[in-house]
């Protein structure tokens, strides 16, 4: 949360191609992060899937 804080802060200003998106935690979040930290990476991003 504090990283998420400190993102908005810094793009308080327009930047150009950039913008913070809501953030909305589950119950699978804990889980899916543990297994991305195991796995060596920072975080996780996920978006909704675009129906066609």
């Amino acid at each position: 949360m504090m990283r998420k804080t400190n993102l908005s802060w810094l793009l308080a200003q327009p930047v150009n191609g950039i913008h913070l998106a809501p953030f909305e935690q589950s119950e699978i979040s804990p889980d899916l992060f543990r297994h991305t930290r195991l796995m060596g990476l920072e975080g996780l991003v996920s978006v909704p899937a675009i129906s066609r």
